[in-house]
């Protein structure tokens, strides 16, 4: 070949869906209303959002991964549905992940316990095997229905970590690491735009600066 196909393929740019997490009194009816019916579920929940981990990580949490000295879970591995049913396999970033419970996450975390020390922490088996995939997504939609609320999924409960958590003035970087991405700049290209009001207050500190010929902008 005289000349390489390669030169003229155009790069194809792939457009981020528009993200629709729950506001927080969204997400604060949904665990209300789950707490009163499943506390189990409940902790799935709270745990997912608090935490912003992929559903497969969560399934995958072991009681081995939790670290009660320092309020610490581990994500190891992820719950998925294999050739031949659900097994344990490496993360999708293929390392291991771990993150910070608050106080009140982390109680609600170890009331599941049940004396056990070791396996699964969201089984009904004792810890043996961890609850399937779809089992997971399906309570997810039924509770949300149910507490009469808008459409949201479970991926969303991710997304509201990041969300919020940018909102309130957490380090990029912090919440990169947090929900594991490998790359900050990979957070920024899906969530730049899903926090209020930072280009009208970049816009309008930069004003400021403008206004004082480069001094301290008036607070």
């Amino acid at each position: 070949m005289w000349d390489n196909p390669a030169q003229h393929a155009h790069r194809i740019v792939v457009a981020h869906a528009e993200l629709h997490p729950p506001t927080p009194a969204e997400l604060s009816t949904l665990l209300a209303h789950v707490a009163a019916i499943d506390p189990m579920f409940h902790g799935f929940v709270l745990l997912a959002a608090t935490t912003g981990a992929r559903r497969a990580q969560l399934l995958g949490l072991r009681w081995d991964n939790v670290r009660r000295d320092t309020m610490r879970v581990a994500f190891c591995a992820g719950w998925v549905e294999g050739p031949n049913g659900p097994t344990l396999a490496p993360t999708k970033t293929k390392r291991r992940h771990s993150v910070d419970l608050d106080p009140s996450t982390f109680e609600t975390l170890i009331a599941l316990t049940d004396g056990r020390q070791t396996g699964f922490v969201f089984s009904d088996d004792g810890g043996v095997t961890a609850w399937k995939s779809n089992r997971v997504t399906k309570a997810f939609v039924r509770h949300r229905r149910a507490a009469g609320l808008r459409e949201f999924r479970l991926h969303d409960l991710r997304h509201f970590m990041a969300t919020e958590m940018l909102h309130a003035g957490i380090p990029l970087p912090v919440v990169a690491r947090r929900l594991d991405h490998q790359r900050p700049s990979t957070m920024l290209n899906c969530y730049a735009q899903a926090v209020p009001g930072a280009d009208s207050r970049a816009a309008s500190t930069l004003q400021a600066i403008i206004a004082t010929g480069g001094g301290t902008p008036p607070a």
